[in-house]
């Protein structure tokens, strides 16, 4: 089981705050059913989100704490044992340090529901607002605020996008103790709209997939 966070900044440096819920469960295994239980406080007003794939929109629906393996939410194929869903959280709610909440493996058995649970404990971190400025000249991105505090031993990378809002560009990870980075003369044509956003992971305890995110608003290039 992982949970990761992710912190949109606002305009207004407020975040957007979503939780990526991963399980993996062998085909053996599979339940008829995976529910997280965890705070009502910290759910409350949480709805889950996916992205249409005719459209790239948003499709936003309450939560009913379940898991997907539908193919449509984050999950890999429909049917291949990997259960996920993202959470927008309700405004102005994020895990505290050392919150538990657990994963609910649902069996129906004769004599009625059986229930096997994961717990999860989210990691104290300290996070904050990031922004993105670009200098054109030189062609550089620099990273402002401090996403993790007086942490500094993060990864931040550029993610660059068209006028239509498909990303075009990754950035190699940036150390956190270098706040800028030069983007390569072929990325971006001349007479093209691009817009840009910073994003800021703390180290991961699970390869190539950070636990913490912290993304800037979109700016321009």
């Amino acid at each position: 089981m992982s949970v990761q966070v992710l912190q949109d900044t606002k305009i207004d440096g407020s975040f957007d705050t979503s939780l990526l819920f991963t399980a993996k469960i062998g085909r053996d295994g599979i339940p008829n059913a995976i529910r997280v239980r965890g705070s009502s406080k910290l759910f409350e007003g949480a709805t889950s989100v996916r992205v249409n794939p005719e459209t790239g929109d948003s499709i936003v629906a309450p939560w009913d704490y379940s898991l997907s393996d539908d193919g449509l939410n984050e999950d890999g194929a429909a049917n291949d044992g990997t259960y996920s869903r993202r959470v927008k959280l309700g405004t102005g709610l994020l895990p505290l340090g050392k919150q538990m909440i657990f994963l609910s493996f649902i069996d129906s058995v004769t004599a009625g529901d059986r229930v096997r649970e994961l717990p999860f404990i989210f990691p104290k971190v300290v996070s904050g607002a990031v922004t993105g400025t670009y200098a054109s000249l030189t062609r550089t991105v620099s990273l402002g605020g401090t996403p993790f505090g007086g942490e500094t031993k993060f990864k931040w990378w550029v993610d660059i996008f068209d006028s239509t809002g498909k990303k075009v560009f990754s950035s190699a990870p940036v150390l956190g103790t270098t706040a800028s980075y030069v983007i390569p003369d072929s990325v971006m044509q001349t007479g093209v709209t691009y817009t840009a956003k910073i994003v800021a992971t703390t180290p991961e305890r699970i390869p190539s997939y950070p636990g913490w995110i912290v993304r800037s608003a979109s700016f321009n290039l």
